[in-house]
């Protein structure tokens, strides 16, 4: 997924970036497994059994088989380097992260063919706690497919891509 702030793209592009989990409703938990796995799950997430690779004050970085840098509040209290999560994430390709130690970022890197590209029209609604905040209308999910970012406008779009050979 990517959001507004970040490069116009188009299907068929070739790009080098890293990616970024964000749990989906509640943040990674231990996991007893100790296979590193994704899956997909439902609006674009993936389910995922993760080695954490690092830890540091602000960022983490889990390996399921891609790694992806993340916040280190969305791991469980206690976690360290070589512990496995799980849980419902969002991938992302992020405009920055907190600072990692620079061979771990040197091994976050991947090149991407974009597939697909889904424009996300889904609306928002007011948040029941505090009406002066929206929130994504999960009841009226919407996406378009779109040849390039600047065909349609979007909060965000989806972008479905494989690894470069």
């Amino acid at each position: 997924m990517i959001d507004d702030g970040t490069p116009e793209r188009e299907v068929a592009e070739c790009f080098r970036w890293c990616i970024m989990f964000c749990p989906t409703n509640q943040n990674l938990t231990i996991s007893t497994a100790r296979l590193r796995s994704a899956r997909e799950g439902t609006d674009y997430s993936y389910q995922v059994v993760a080695e954490i690779v690092h830890v540091s004050e602000g960022s983490s970085l889990i390996d399921f088989g891609l790694r992806a840098v993340g916040h280190t509040d969305w791991l469980p209290t206690g976690c360290k380097q070589g512990d496995y999560v799980t849980g419902d994430v969002l991938l992302s390709f992020p405009l920055c992260f907190d600072p990692l130690p620079e061979d771990v970022i040197a091994s976050m890197d991947y090149d991407w063919v974009i597939k697909h590209i889904m424009a996300d029209l889904t609306p928002y609604r007011p948040f029941e706690e505090n009406s002066r905040l929206f929130v994504r209308d999960d009841q009226r999910v919407a996406y378009e497919e779109v040849k390039s970012t600047r065909d349609r406008t979007a909060d965000s779009y989806i972008l479905q891509c494989v690894l470069r050979d």
